[in-house]
């Protein structure tokens, strides 16, 4: 459970988060490739800024989808590490298949209830351990 070890006033004050996005005038998500990074190519930063209702701090999470592992730390979800990439929902079923077990069951949960141009289309998928509390968020 992706909240396992955190107090439950701040678990139910979570659940009603504001996170602005930007976006540009045509409605597409606005992500960014840093000017000093030119062969990045089709890799992604998207940067999430979490604002919780009530004036509790969120947090700032801060994605590159090149699938490589990052260290991240904050005073909600505590020490992680975290990767993210573009991928398709076939992608991740085939590879979750693959493999078998609880990731196979997961990525079957995940898939569920998606409209048919999300089922069609690329995602953003994005995978966190928190090694030290003991719980995996995907």
């Amino acid at each position: 459970m992706l909240f396992h070890a955190v107090p439950n006033f701040i678990r139910h004050a979570n659940l009603l988060p504001s996170i602005p996005c930007g976006r540009t005038d045509d409605g597409i998500l606005d992500t960014k490739t840093p000017d000093d990074n030119a062969s990045a190519g089709e890799i992604l930063h998207i940067d999430v800024e979490q604002v919780a209702s009530g004036g509790i701090k969120g947090t700032v999470e801060k994605r590159v989808t090149d699938w490589k592992y990052r260290s991240h730390s904050d005073w909600l979800f505590g020490d992680l590490q975290g990767r993210s990439r573009v991928t398709t929902i076939a992608a991740l079923l085939k590879e979750a298949q693959e493999k078998g077990g609880v990731e196979e069951a997961d990525a079957k949960f995940l898939a569920e209830g998606w409209l048919p141009e999300t089922m069609e289309g690329d995602i953003v998928e994005s995978f966190v351990d928190n090694d030290g509390k003991g719980w995996t968020g995907w």
